[in-house]
């Protein structure tokens, strides 16, 4: 049987998952990254106010 090694990987500098789920996890030399969306991680408003291309900075 294979061993699995996995850590949660979590950032000041992301907002906050809304979710039951992690910001990525590291395992077994893989980095899986969960989808983010435009929010300002200080007040978890919406960014760009319908700008796409601010979102699209904003979540990249």
């Amino acid at each position: 049987m294979t061993s699995f090694n996995s850590k949660s990987i979590k950032t000041k500098n992301a907002p906050e998952p809304v979710g039951p789920y992690n910001q990525a996890i590291a395992a077994n030399g893989w980095l899986f990254c969960s989808g983010q969306i435009a929010l300002n991680p200080t007040n978890g408003e919406l960014i760009g106010d319908g700008d796409i291309e601010k979102r699209n900075i904003s979540s990249t």
